[in-house]
């Protein structure tokens, strides 16, 4: 009886710590040097459509990189490789953020005078332990997941 106890006991603990190292919330900013990888859009592994118009643009590949970390604030390197009735293409773009509440509000870079720049759609990221989420205000634009790879 005495036996089954303790393993009874050292299983429970087992678990607890076991419970409670896996799941936590993410509390602060991510470090410059985090990457997160997409790998899936609306629910749908790649490659997939990144809105839900017609003739919408493919997604193939997708990673964030978090470039800069001042606290609250930061900024992130996006790299897209997509495809469209155009052909394949790869763009890279920094967007700066705001860390609060433990949402991520990203925030276009300026757009000179004269510029002929891409309409922003509003967008926060959520983050967990091991994935980034990011959502958008715009209903066409289908919310995205990302896996942290490093």
């Amino acid at each position: 009886m005495r036996r089954h106890a303790a393993m009874t006991r050292s299983f429970f603990v087992a678990v607890s710590v076991g419970l409670f190292a896996g799941c936590h919330e993410v509390t602060g900013p991510v470090p410059a040097g985090t990457m997160f990888v997409l790998v899936s859009v609306g629910g749908d592994p790649l490659p997939t459509t990144l809105d839900t118009g017609p003739d919408g643009t493919v997604a193939i590949a997708d990673t964030v990189i978090f470039v800069e970390e001042h606290g609250s604030t930061g900024s992130v390197e996006h790299h897209e490789t997509g495809q469209n009735q155009v052909g394949t293409f790869h763009s890279v773009f920094v967007r700066l953020y705001e860390w609060n509440n433990g949402v991520l509000t990203f925030h276009p870079p300026p757009c000179p005078p004269a510029a002929l720049c891409v309409r922003f759609v509003p967008e926060t990221g959520h983050l967990g332990p091991e994935t980034l989420t990011i959502t958008y205000e715009d209903p066409l634009v289908r919310n995205r997941t990302y896996h942290r790879i490093s």
